[in-house]
């Protein structure tokens, strides 16, 4: 398994496409860029979803859920109501 999305977008290119030195070869310039692109999008999106979960948020991120749910407590634990 390739270690980025360039690197199996690459591989997935039939033989001729990729008997080209990777230097000069247009497609493998292509999905290098395009493939440091996605790679951020999905780290990106990783960290949305494991912000967007309670158990696994960080505390200021856990600060906009209570707000949200109508928890008004600030982070000294002195609730107000």
């Amino acid at each position: 398994m390739a270690s980025n999305f360039g690197d199996y977008m690459y591989s997935l290119l039939f033989a001729p496409l990729r008997k080209v030195q990777k230097s000069i070869n247009q497609w493998a310039i292509f999905f290098s860029v395009i493939g440091k692109l996605f790679d951020d999008t999905k780290q990106d999106v990783f960290h949305a979803r494991s912000e967007s979960m309670i158990a696994s948020s960080s505390e200021s991120v856990l600060e906009l859920h209570g707000l949200d749910r109508g928890m008004y407590c600030c982070t000294r634990c002195l609730c107000r109501r």
